[in-house]
């Protein structure tokens, strides 16, 4: 009986290790297997790809004389030419014509800058002219005033002289006393002695005016007529004076007046004449004439050709037969000797990262349908706005021997940034509403050994490209393993097991 109990206990203990051993390889199966890395320090690479044009460096215009008639275009677009090669023939008759007017044309603006010539010295003979009778009307002006002035000046001190002369005769007899009858005789009789008109006038007066008896007068108001006589007098040199006065200011007016006006006629008849440049104009025009006619002799001394000025690829034919050639460029010729360039477009926050000096390689294929490859640098990066749009214009140069004028390239710039002490690949990250973060693993022991379960850690992306982003220290530690990629979704708490 012992023995069938010890019997039936292994069996049961077989039994449930057994059971056991089932359901955790059954329970393995059906955790997430996940790969896992630890974070890096490296550069994050920034690389963006395009394509481009290859195109000449340096593009040189050949400009003809305007209006000239195309009989043949001798190099097409693509074409290598030469220096002093045949690019292009004119009509010949219909150059010859046009040599003839131009030469008629050129006569005329001789005969025409002579009249402009002759027209100016005439109109600068008469402005001097003007101002010379000008002038000659001010001195006039001045003179004349001047001797009025004076003469209106002398007149009204004159005038105020005779005025004041009275004014203190007229005092001075109200002042003197009485004199008595004999020395009255002996003044009025040397007064007449000096001045005989006045002792015949009051001889005459006393002839009108006998005395009596007793000396005097028979005609008692005689004295009050003298004083009367003499008030009136002073009056009227008052009034002179007076109007000595005025007419002395009435001609200084006058001066002013007239003086002015000359003044102002010479000024506005110094007044520079306006700058005539028809001559000057015409004398242009002339020179461009004589200039057409002699490039026109030199295309009819070629043979009515037109040469290239300098050896390299026609870019581009701007004119048509049968057409005449425009004041615009009839060619451009692109200088094999230069340096070609490429220029591509970029989104700007797409390219944000290339800058002058970023590295760049080229690839393509030569006319042979060769590969070749080059490796070069950013020339220039600049912001434009084309079609609307904001975008980033970069130009690369490169030797004109590596790619064929006008063949496409492919183009990848490469920029690096700084080092970053923590680099996970960018299949880590996941984002919810409260940012980016990465799955870490944490280990923990049980009776059946140990096991991995996946933590969330948020983190933030300092910088990022294809393949790999850096994320600022401390939540993830470099002896992390971050959980890359897993065989189906996991959440935070879910067992995982590596590959």
């Amino acid at each position: 009986m012992q023995k069938k109990l010890v019997k039936i206990l292994i069996i049961f203990t077989g039994t449930v290790i057994l059971l056991t051993i089932i359901s955790r390889i059954g329970a393995s199966f059906a955790v997430p297997t996940v790969s896992v890395s630890k974070p890096k320090r490296m550069k994050i690479a920034h690389r963006v790809e395009s394509e481009g044009e290859v195109a000449a460096g340096f593009r040189r215009p050949v400009f003809l004389d305007e209006g000239l008639f195309v009989e043949r275009i001798m190099a097409l677009e693509g074409e290598k030419v030469s220096e002093g090669q045949k690019i292009l023939k004119l009509d010949k008759e219909k150059t010859q014509k046009q040599l003839k007017e131009l030469e008629y044309e050129y006569d005329q603006l001789i005969l025409q800058i002579k009249t402009a010539k002759s027209e100016a010295q005439a109109e600068r003979n008469r402005h001097g002219t003007t101002v010379k009778n000008s002038r000659k009307q001010l001195n006039l002006a001045l003179d004349s005033t001047d001797r009025e002035v004076k003469q209106a000046k002398d007149d009204m001190k004159q005038a105020r002289k005779e005025y004041d002369k009275a004014l203190k005769s007229s005092k001075e007899k109200k002042e003197e006393p009485a004199l008595p009858d004999g020395k009255e005789e002996n003044d009025a009789k040397d007064e007449s002695e000096e001045n005989p008109d006045t002792g015949t006038d009051a001889g005459d007066t006393d002839k009108e005016n006998p005395v009596n008896g007793n000396g005097d007068k028979e005609n008692p108001d005689v004295g009050e007529d003298s004083a009367d006589s003499g008030g009136n007098g002073l009056k009227e040199l008052e009034r002179e004076k007076k109007e000595a006065e005025r007419s002395y200011y009435d001609t200084l007016a006058k001066r002013e007046e007239q003086v002015l006006s000359a003044q102002s006629a010479l000024e506005d008849a110094s007044v520079p004449l306006a700058v005539n440049t028809s001559a000057e104009q015409l004398d242009i025009q002339k020179s461009m004439a004589g200039d057409k006619i002699e490039q026109i002799k030199e295309y009819i001394k070629n043979g009515y050709c037109v040469h290239s000025p300098a050896g390299g690829i026609v870019d581009e034919v701007l004119l048509s037969v049968g057409e005449l050639s425009p004041a615009t460029a009839s060619f451009i010729i692109a200088d094999v000797r230069e340096d070609f360039k490429i220029v591509v477009y970029e989104d700007v926050e797409k390219g944000k990262y290339i800058s002058r000096g970023t590295e760049v390689n080229i690839k393509g294929r030569l006319e042979n349908s060769e590969f070749n490859e080059y490796q070069g640098k950013v020339h220039s990066v600049r912001k434009i706005e084309k079609e609307g749009e904001e975008c980033l214009e970069i130009t690369v140069y490169l030797p004109p021997d590596i790619f064929s004028l006008s063949s496409y390239v492919s183009l990848s710039f490469e920029d690096y940034s700084e080092n970053y002490d923590c680099c996970i690949p960018v299949s880590a990250f996941n984002q919810d509403d409260k940012g980016d973060f990465v799955y870490v693993t944490d280990t923990k022991q049980t009776v059946l050994g140990d096991e991995l379960s996946a933590r969330k850690v948020y983190v933030e992306i300092l910088d990022r490209n294809n393949e790999y982003a850096a994320v600022a220290q401390g939540p993830v530690t470099d002896d992390m393993d971050v959980i890359i990629t897993s065989g189906r979704e996991i959440e935070e708490g879910n067992r995982v097991r590596k590959e």
